[in-house]
């Protein structure tokens, strides 16, 4: 009897580690009423009794026997008595507990209980015999978009027993990182996670759910997942696959997979990347780890690094630049790689939701017009500069058109944006720019006009950083020198300023109407001296 007690409290305490909580004991009658909270409605539970008992004065079970659960044949290989001694000498929250609630769940008859919504109207509760129980999930929900994962327990069932499964899943978030490059640069550093701008750095709090970006600049990414605290209970690979879904806007870059375990970069035979272009012109991956358990530990950051370069972006917010991730883990801790070939070679796996992030890029549109303000104006040229510590390259100084040699952008070189040519067009037009600093020159001026000073202003916008659909909040074109007046359309993100020429001042030409008056005035001049000199010898003859 002493045995039995002792091996009714492993089990029992066996159920509480592993995710049930139990009230007090209520003695009356040999059925007692088991009741599973479930985490979702989804849920299904079904209650297998391994051992029979009687229910003692002091409310342990006795006389224990194979209950109706058990499969008879299985159960004539085993000696019971070895049994119950094998698992009285078993320790709380052992893997050996485990494995062996594990084996018998591939002993089951198909005489249990079902626990589910469908049982009405007690929902997920049942009066069943007393006796210790293996309590099977077959079927489970998703938490806020999060699959769960499958249990298997033992729990002593001696008295109306309330269990709570506990929710032990991977939680997963993709990112992308904003650094506006007139003020800061990207930098890729593998083992150096101090600065906030390198994109391996999986800590930056740079890692926003939205950020802009000039065409042809180069985009980091990041997914990262924190494993379950139930790992360590897994008895077959603990494995995760992050999905990520590129917009048609980006070009991958392949060689840039970087895979880190909290900061420690993980080798790259531990994972595997697959790359599958779509019809759409979006680029779907999946990045693949081998089994964890023996990798990382419960509770560990997995984040997985990549780059695309911006090659055709999209103006304004749509459907068009947004991009996703979502991550598949194995959700079945009791899963064991089958023995029989004809089952499942692969564990039962659950999805998180995708997560969503945007790639923000603006329009500035330059309409030329006459001193009048309004009518249009041909034989301009301009070109836009801006200020770019990533990839600027230029000196404004050492320009032509820069006679003063001012440094416009305080030592920072300067990337050309784009540059028009004298011509017919009146409107000018500069897409693909992000937020940060820029100078509109008019390198071409139409003729009998006077060129105008540099325009130089910033691109200011903000968008949401934490959101499931991140939008564009705010958009303006900030003039810091030279003259213009930029109007916002938020929605279509585009800027759009009139810029208007004066025409020069008109000088005396030969035989026109300034050489006219001043041969007039001439004339005035030399009649007035005559009559003065006539008029002085008239006086000095008297």
């Amino acid at each position: 009897m002493k045995n039995l007690k002792k091996l009714s409290a492993l089990l029992l305490a066996f159920a509480l580690i592993a995710g049930f909580i139990s009230p007090v004991a209520v003695f009356a009658d040999t059925t007692k009423n088991i009741k599973v909270t479930p985490v979702t409605q989804e849920d299904v539970y079904e209650a297998y009794q391994i051992f029979a008992g009687t229910l003692g004065a002091d409310g342990h079970l006795g006389n224990l026997e194979w209950g109706s659960g058990i499969d008879a044949d299985w159960a004539k290989t085993k000696v019971l008595e070895d049994e119950l001694t094998e698992l009285k000498a078993m320790t709380n929250k052992s893997e050996e507990l485990r494995a062996k609630s594990r084996e018998y769940a591939k002993h089951l008859t198909a005489v249990k209980v079902v626990l589910n919504k469908d049982n009405k109207p007690v929902g997920f509760a049942a009066d069943v015999p007393t006796g210790y129980y293996l309590i099977k999930q077959t079927a489970v929900g998703s938490v806020e978009g999060v699959d769960q994962a499958k249990t298997v327990y033992l729990v002593q069932v001696a008295s109306d027993t309330a269990l709570t499964p506990k929710v032990e899943v991977p939680t997963f978030e993709k990112k992308i990182m904003d650094v506006n490059d007139s003020t800061n640069k990207l930098v890729t550093e593998k083992d150096d996670n101090s600065k906030e701008n390198n994109t391996l750095n999986p800590n930056s709090d740079l890692w926003k759910d939205s950020a802009d970006y000039d065409k042809g600049d180069i985009v980091p990414f990041k997914l990262s997942a924190t494993i379950a605290k139930n790992m360590d209970k897994f008895a077959g690979p603990y494995i995760l696959k992050f999905t990520d879904t590129l917009s048609k806007e980006l070009t991958l870059d392949q060689d840039s997979f970087v895979v880190k375990v909290n900061n420690a970069v993980l080798d790259p035979a531990n994972y595997t990347v697959k790359v599958e272009p779509q019809t759409n012109g979006s680029t779907v991956i999946t990045i693949e780890t081998k089994d964890l358990r023996t990798l990382a530990k419960k509770g560990d950051t997995v984040s997985v690094f990549l780059t695309a370069e911006l090659t055709d972006p999209v103006i304004g917010a749509t459907t068009e630049n947004m991009n996703k991730g979502k991550l598949t883990f194995t959700n079945d801790p009791n899963w064991e790689k089958p023995t029989d070939p004809s089952e499942p070679n692969t564990p039962p796996t659950g999805d998180t939701p995708e997560d969503k992030v945007r790639v923000f890029t603006y329009k500035t549109v330059v309409n030329k017009k006459d001193e009048d303000g309004k009518t249009p104006l041909k034989g301009a040229g301009f070109t836009l500069y801006k200020k770019d510590m990533s990839e600027g390259s230029i000196d404004l100084t050492t320009l032509d058109w820069n006679t003063d040699k001012k440094d416009y952008f305080d030592g920072v070189k300067a990337k050309e944006v784009k540059k028009y040519e004298a011509g017919d067009e009146t409107t000018f037009g500069f897409e693909g720019l992000d937020d940060g600093t820029y100078l509109l020159v008019e390198t071409a001026t139409p003729d009998g006009y006077n060129t105008i000073d540099p325009v130089k202003f910033d691109i200011n916008a903000t968008h949401e950083e934490d959101s499931d659909d991140p939008i564009l909040l705010t958009l303006s074109g900030d003039v810091i020198s030279g003259t213009a007046d930029f109007t916002a359309d938020k929605d279509a993100g585009s800027l759009t300023t009139d810029i208007v020429n004066k025409k020069g001042m008109t000088l005396p030409e030969t035989g026109g109407m300034g050489t006219t008056m001043l041969y007039f005035l001439g004339s005035l001049l030399a009649i007035g001296a005559a009559v003065v000199l006539v008029t002085r010898k008239i006086v000095s003859s008297k």
